[in-house]
């Protein structure tokens, strides 16, 4: 069964892979780029300020911390399952189509990019989806965080050859964790934490 999906994964790859054109060769190279998104990251730290005020650096401070967590997590997975970039398996990298002949690091599961973006995409919604008091600002903020952001970054890596179609599936799912864990952390700590502050505050 293993060697059915595995097999079934290589194809979708390579599917993907193939169906190009030097329009999307560029911009999705782009979208592969992590400043790429660095107006997005801004906006998300702007609403976060705008809306949290005075708490804000705590909140700020989860995404560090998730980081952290998801980059970790997704490195340590990598180096201990140790499979192969599709571009450096020897059964199919003559096949596989690479962009700027950039291949990147050996192991390619699970996908770094995938677990990164969708944890930040996942604490972002938790936090400012609270503030978004209109269907269609909750729906906005939902395109943009999870099909702009995440799909055509995940989307990208499998296009330039980098990544099979279940490292970054396993990707998305572990970050959609993480995020959601250090969201749970927040809600149960930061109304002490901010308490505390508020009571010393009162007291001096």
């Amino acid at each position: 069964m293993l060697e059915v999906i595995l097999g079934w994964d290589k194809a979708l790859l390579l599917l993907i892979n193939h169906a190009r054109s030097e329009f999307l060769d560029v911009i999705l190279y782009l979208v592969s780029q992590q400043y790429f998104w660095v107006p997005l990251y801004v906006i998300v730290l702007i609403l976060l300020i705008k809306f949290y005020k005075k708490k804000a650096w705590a909140y700020i401070l989860l995404f560090f911390i998730l980081l952290l967590f998801t980059d970790q997590s997704s490195v340590f997975i990598k180096n201990n399952v140790k499979r192969l970039r599709p571009c450096h398996e020897p059964e199919i990298k003559n096949s596989v189509i690479l962009v700027k002949n950039k291949c990147g690091g050996k192991y390619s599961f699970v996908s770094s990019h995938a677990t990164n973006c969708m944890g930040f995409a996942t604490l972002a919604w938790l936090l400012l989806k609270r503030f978004a008091n209109k269907k269609w600002k909750k729906t906005l903020l939902a395109i943009v965080l999870f099909g702009l952001y995440v799909f055509t970054v995940i989307y990208s890596r499998v296009y330039l050859g980098v990544h099979y179609p279940i490292d970054v599936f396993m990707g998305t799912i572990l970050g959609a964790l993480l995020g959601y864990l250090v969201y749970l952390f927040s809600e149960r700590f930061f109304p002490k934490l901010f308490a505390f502050s508020f009571k010393n505050d009162n007291d001096s």
